[in-house]
């Protein structure tokens, strides 16, 4: 048996796939959209690679919204329900040619997330339901994101072997200011380590030391993970767990002192390093826990199913297309109907008796989608940032009407007036100082 065909437990793909869903889903809807606006300002773009500005030329911030959007609704459908292995390509694709169509998204955490979705491809269709607890299934898609994930961490190690890090600099930076200014708000520990001959220097130096080992220990601890459940052995186990602590430690420290802006993404690596490299006495009670909920709802769910009759579902997926209607944003109305033609894909492909079901499931996906467009502050964030960027464009005219919309959306307390003002009084300046010379 090779590496990529180890078998391994149905919970970890399970809580894997589920939680990436449906934490990329709400990465997309309230953390991406918003940075839609300055797609196509000023009429110029760069895609990552050149026969995409040719294919696809990103001229206004509508074909990045669309594929957001429809990506965060295929998101929350698989987090949720089935998950068909066309449709998880299809969400691979979609976020993939998100990012890449403009440089403007250079975040390499993308890039990372583009691998993750197409090793979730290759997961197989698991249902806790119908396995045994202790049955493994095949396939190699959780064993090339242990491996991914490795290199991540091992890459990570060996960029922080250059000088400044060894030698603490970048450590003391972040922690309180420039290394040259000390310890900020250490004080006290410098004071302690002083009594024991211990130089603030050789502290930074060892927590450098210490921060390169973490992340070699983390890629260790994902390269023997994929055959934990396969080959389990006492050394495999500890070191796994090594690489769990590790983890752990190292994400929620980085969430908690805020050192390293990195965003959600910490959150993807603690879900992956929770399902990859937990212990099955830990992800199987939780496993069980979501399937009991699920057999507890299907005779609901039965109830609340409508008929499957073709007027019922033409006009379920009429609803589902106008939902964006609802939204200011660019593109949502073209969302909508994108979402509402995968759903009556799968409904043509579905036998007669899951109709029903699929029916409810899209439903949901719809309501959900309307509440984040009307309830949330996309909307606002996304004005308000088009706003800053054309002010800072030397556009004030434009600016002032992206602020007004942002205005109209705008949370309690997140009011824009003030830049309203200040706009309106300049342009009202500069319009009299225009006319002036005309009346000379």
């Amino acid at each position: 048996m090779t590496y990529f065909e180890t078998p391994y437990h149905p919970v970890r793909a399970f809580l894997l796939t589920r939680a990436t869903y449906l934490l990329l889903a709400g990465d997309l809807w309230l953390g991406m959209v918003q940075h839609a606006g300055r797609y196509g300002l000023g009429g110029f773009n760069v895609a990552h690679f050149a026969p995409l500005d040719a294919l696809l030329p990103v001229h206004s911030p509508t074909p990045y919204v669309v594929l957001l959007m429809l990506s965060g609704c295929l998101s929350f459908a698989l987090g949720l329900f089935a998950q068909p292995r066309w449709l998880r390509a299809t969400l691979a694709f979609t976020y993939t040619l998100a990012w890449m169509i403009s440089i403007h998204d250079s975040y390499q955490h993308h890039y990372f997330l583009s691998w993750l979705l197409a090793w979730l491809v290759a997961f197989p269709e698991t249902s806790l339901e119908e396995h045994a607890p202790d049955a493994p299934v095949p396939g190699w898609g959780l064993p090339m994101t242990c491996l991914t994930c490795a290199i991540v961490y091992a890459f990570t190690g060996v960029a922080k072997s250059e000088a400044a890090w060894r030698r603490g600099d970048v450590l003391r930076a972040l922690a309180g200011g420039e290394p040259a200014q000390g310890v900020g708000d250490y004080g006290p520990l410098q004071s302690w380590l002083a009594s024991w001959g211990i130089s603030e220097a050789a502290l930074w130096e060892t927590f450098a030391y210490a921060t390169i080992a973490l992340q070699w220990t983390i890629a260790l601890g994902y390269v023997l993970a994929a055959r934990r459940d396969a080959a389990p052995s006492r050394w495999r186990s500890l070191l796994v767990s090594a690489g769990l602590l590790g983890a752990l430690s190292f994400h929620l420290s980085a969430e908690w002192f805020g050192h390293f802006e990195i965003g959600v993404f910490s959150y993807y690596m603690l879900g992956l390093a929770l399902t990859l490299l937990g212990p099955l006495w830990l992800l199987q009670p939780i496993g069980r826990g979501f399937a009991s909920i699920r057999q507890w709802s299907e005779p609901w769910v039965q109830k609340l199913s409508g008929s499957e009759s073709a007027p019922r579902l033409t006009i379920l997926l009429l609803l589902v297309a106008s939902v964006g209607a609802s939204s200011p944003l660019p593109g949502a109305l073209w969302a909508s109907i994108a979402c509402a033609s995968i759903a009556a894909l799968r409904m043509f492909r579905a036998r007669r008796d899951e109709l029903r079901l699929l029916a409810l499931q899209t439903a949901f996906c719809a309501l959900a989608f309307w509440l984040v467009l009307t309830q949330s502050s996309m909307s606002f964030d996304y004005y308000r940032r088009v706003a800053g960027e054309l002010r800072n464009m030397g556009l004030p005219e434009r600016a002032l009407e992206s602020y007004r919309m942002a205005e109209l959306y705008a949370p309690r307390g997140e009011s824009r007036a003030r830049e309203i003002r200040k706009l309106e009084r300049a342009l009202a300046t500069e319009r009299t100082r225009a006319r002036e010379p005309a009346r000379d």
